[in-house]
């Protein structure tokens, strides 16, 4: 006998030892199902697949196949044995609840009631909300024919705010589509502490205009609670951006002032600001700050990223931006490696160019990177360098063979802007 006949031979066994145990076990009453018949005047409503077995379920044994959830989660095999004719099933009061409007902070609980119209005991095998905000609390997870049972959840609008729809999915040991029902709790939450913009953009701004000067912008912070509302340490990632609160009136309205000062450096200038408050349900307010400084000449993107998993040969881009007022010339485009080669094309005479550079599939930079420069005639800026780097992530277009140009035309999007002023540019092959 062969080795896989002795396998297939050792499995019908196992599969008949344990038939003869599950018959043996019912004889004996010792796989008793927990189930509740119900009286006369409250007959179950037996649906339309009352006299089948659920799809995954041999008798006595329901659910043996595990399910997932929507995010991968694995939904555990039910607990109770269904008898033959046995089907459970679910239907919600209602499964949307709608909070209304209320303030950030505010704790949302909510009872989602429901009845099990089958003829087989309900077993609800998982409660999984979308968001770690939305918490189950205990609850009866095996309800008989004919009766009643809730799941109740609790919101925390602590970090919360606007529109708000959370979905809550409840998987059961019914069959077909009841097994898993989606539940809804909708509203709005409003801030307790309103910032008024919500974040400090400084914009883009040529790097020699800020040279011995400073730029300050301001932002209004407003209390809607009834606590007084006192703010504490501010707390700031980057000491160029100064910060000093006025107090317009006590315990509701501050404006908040972020001077710029030196040292700056060209490109992205960026900052987290964090702000101590007495009311525990805000916690410490942080507001995003940040300018971006152009050099007089600059080459983007700074760093160009590809993806280590490029099966064809792509084309990327570069652009040359001259944000003076004085034209100049470019020139002399070089790689640290031999196997790239690049063309470089005037835009606009004097001020852009962009330069499109032929990356072959089998190119792979050194740990350390690869760059690529250009000669200038601007008096500070003689010479220009990028980085060239690779890392492990997958692109749709890498995939697709037919893509001559692979994912080449968003830097090629990039080079063809040349002219334009620029923010900050990753160049990412994504």
């Amino acid at each position: 006998m062969s080795a896989m006949d002795q396998r297939n031979a050792r499995s019908a066994v196992a599969v008949l030892t344990a038939g003869l145990l599950y018959v043996a076990l019912v004889a004996s009453g010792g796989l008793a199902c927990r189930s509740a018949s119900a009286g006369e005047d409250e007959k179950p409503k037996a649906g339309a697949d009352a006299q089948s077995q659920p799809a995954n379920s041999a008798p006595g044994f329901a659910g043996l196949q595990r399910q997932k959830t929507k995010k991968g989660s694995v939904v555990p095999s039910p607990k109770i044995a269904l008898k033959p004719g046995e089907v459970p099933q679910i239907e919600f009061e209602s499964p949307l609840f709608d909070f209304g409007t209320l303030y950030s902070g505010n704790v949302v609980q909510h009872d989602f009631w429901f009845t099990n119209p089958g003829s087989g005991p309900l077993e609800i095998l998982l409660v999984k909300p979308d968001c770690g905000c939305t918490t189950s609390e205990t609850f009866e997870k095996v309800i008989a024919a004919g009766e009643s049972g809730r799941i109740p959840i609790k919101l925390d609008t602590s970090k919360l705010s606007g529109a708000i729809n959370k979905t809550i999915a409840v998987h059961t040991n019914a069959p077909g589509k009841l097994s898993q029902v989606d539940l809804s709790l909708t509203g709005h939450v409003k801030p307790l502490v309103v910032l008024t913009p919500k974040k400090l953009e400084f914009g883009s701004l040529a790097f020699k205009d800020m040279i011995g000067k400073t730029l300050t912008k301001s932002i209004l912070i407003e209390s809607k609670g009834e606590e007084p509302l006192k703010l504490g340490a501010i707390h700031t990632s980057n000491p160029v951006f100064k910060c000093r609160v006025e107090t317009i009136e006590e315990g509701r309205v501050y404006r908040l002032h972020v001077t710029l000062g030196e040292p700056l450096r060209t490109g992205s200038n960026g900052a987290s600001l964090e702000i101590d408050t007495n009311i525990e349900a805000v916690g410490t307010l942080v507001i995003p700050a940040g300018i971006y400084l152009r050099a007089p000449v600059e080459m983007l993107p700074s760093q160009l990223t590809l993806s280590s998993t490029r099966k064809i040969n792509t084309t990327k881009g570069f652009s040359i931006q001259n944000n003076g007022t004085t034209g100049i010339e470019v020139s002399d485009v070089k790689f640290s490696n031999p196997m790239l080669k690049g063309e470089l094309e005037i835009v606009t005479p004097g001020f852009a160019w962009k330069i499109r550079v032929d990356v072959p599939k089998d190119y792979h930079p050194p740990v350390t990177g690869d760059t690529i420069s250009v000669r200038t005639t601007h008096p500070e800026m003689r010479e220009l360098v990028a980085d060239i780097v690779e890392r492990a992530w997958v692109r749709a277009d890498d995939r697709n063979p037919e893509n001559v140009d692979g994912d080449s035309k968003a830097d090629s999007k990039s080079a063809d802007h040349a002219g334009h002023d620029h923010g900050p540019h990753d160049g990412h092959d994504h």
